[in-house]
Order: C-alpha cells, then sequence, then structure tokens
C-alpha cells in the first residue's frame, strides 16, 4: 500500500501552519534536557542507529515520574509498530486493559477493537502501523488527563517522531488533537476527516482528526459516517 502525498491536494487542507504543543521552545527545552541526561551516560540518542533510540526511548519512558500519572499506572506502556511506517495513530493515554496488557489499543479492549475495523476501512493490517498516545501512562478511573500532565509528555512526543518520522498522523480524539491544535482548540466534532498540515522536523506531515474508537463505542450512531470518512481517506490517499 503506497500513499502518494500529492493526492492530499484532492482534500480540503485546512491549515497550512500547525505548530504541535510538542514542538514548542518548553517542550524542546526538556526534550534537550532528557538528551543531555542520556549522553552524560554514554547514549547519544541524536547520532545513535534509529532502532538503538528508540528501544532507548521505550526504556526510558517506563522510568519516568515527572507527573503524578505514573502512581496511578503500573507502568507507562510504549508505542508500538514498525518505526519506519509513515502512517501513525495516536490516541489519548492507555486504558485499564492496555495498562495491564501493555499494548496500546489493546485489541482486548471495546476501543482497541473498533480501531481494528479503522484499520481494516482505510486496507490497512494493525502491524503495518505505528501506534502512540499522546500520555503514555494509564489515569485513575480512567479520567481525561490533567493538561499538567500532558505537557509533560511532550518532550518525549518531541523525541518520539523526530524518530518515527511519519507522513501521515492520524489523531485520536480531542486530547490527540489538542497536542497539535493547542489546548483550547475546539471539539473534534468539527473538524473530523479534515486534513491539516504541519511541518516535523523539516519534514511536511499530514494530520487527520477522527473520533476516538472509545467515544465511537459508546456512541454507535457515529460508527457509519466514521466508515465513511475513511473510506473516503482511503480513495483520497491510498
Amino acid at each position: 500500500m503506497i500513499i502518494d502525498p500529492a493526492e492530499v491536494n484532492k482534500m480540503t487542507t485546512k491549515e497550512k501552519n500547525v505548530v504541535p504543543l510538542f514542538m514548542s521552545d518548553k517542550a524542546l527545552t526538556r526534550a534537550i534536557k532528557i538528551k543531555s541526561f542520556l549522553f552524560e551516560r554514554g547514549i547519544d540518542l541524536d547520532h545513535s542507529p534509529k532502532e538503538r533510540r528508540f528501544e532507548v526511548l521505550k526504556r526510558t519512558i517506563k522510568k519516568c515520574r515527572a507527573c503524578s500519572f505514573r502512581e496511578e499506572c503500573s507502568a507507562p506502556v510504549s508505542p508500538q509498530g514498525p518505526i519506519d511506517s509513515r502512517i501513525v495513530f495516536q490516541g489519548r493515554n492507555p486504558g485499564r486493559v492496555e495498562d495491564r496488557e501493555k499494548i496500546p489499543f489493546s485489541p482486548r479492549a471495546k476501543g482497541g477493537s473498533l480501531l481494528e475495523k479503522y484499520f481494516e476501512t482505510l486496507g490497512l493490517r494493525r502491524d503495518q502501523v505505528y501506534i502512540t498516545n499522546t500520555v503514555f501512562c494509564y489515569t485513575e478511573n480512567n479520567r481525561s488527563p490533567e493538561t499538567e500532565g500532558i505537557l509533560k509528555c511532550l518532550a518525549w512526543k518531541n523525541i518520539e517522531f523526530e524518530i518515527v518520522q511519519p507522513k501521515f498522523i492520524f489523531l485520536l480524539g480531542n486530547d490527540a488533537i489538542r497536542s497539535y491544535m493547542g489546548l483550547d482548540y475546539p471539539s473534534v466534532l468539527r473538524i473530523i476527516g479534515d486534513v491539516y498540515k504541519t511541518d516535523l522536523f523539516g519534514r511536511e506531515t499530514y494530520l487527520i482528526p477522527l473520533y476516538h474508537p472509545a467515544h465511537v463505542v459508546r456512541n454507535m450512531n457515529l460508527l457509519e459516517s466514521l466508515l465513511n470518512v475513511l473510506k473516503h481517506i482511503r480513495e483520497e490517499l491510498f
């Protein structure tokens, strides 16, 4: 399956200059501090092979205690999927099942099971895409992560996407969308299926907001219209 970036022009690109929050000065500063910390211990994240950098990232995330979320989960849930994939799906944070299984969007969870339908409709398989979250820790009662925790996770996203280098990022739900558009950005309901453009480390990247699968599970009346959006995306981009 090959995606032709030129085909994006057939869809409506709403904004040309989206600057993700994880590319902000604060996130960049903290990312530099993390890299310096690792460098002092003999790990050069800027010049190591890609696979090595990713393994270090996952290992370091598991040790993170920058916010109180770490006290609420058994351990952070690392991203999953091929790091050379040009297609990323980014959600909010792990649920209870994911916290137990350490798999983002576990197929055993209702939301993860429905995400498989997203993949199928787009003509993709799980093993072809990279899956991650805005926040890597489960939050008690599956509540939406507070702003403080989201902001502290931004440095990890900065390092992560410097390694992964995606071309298309599907943003699943409000928290994922706001980590790119801004924490005060309007609801996802207004922008489902639109295509936004951003620059990640000098690379043109396309952002596509979608309903979070867990939201659709709770509102199954949305499923048909969502699948139509996914079919349209497949026709135009894939």
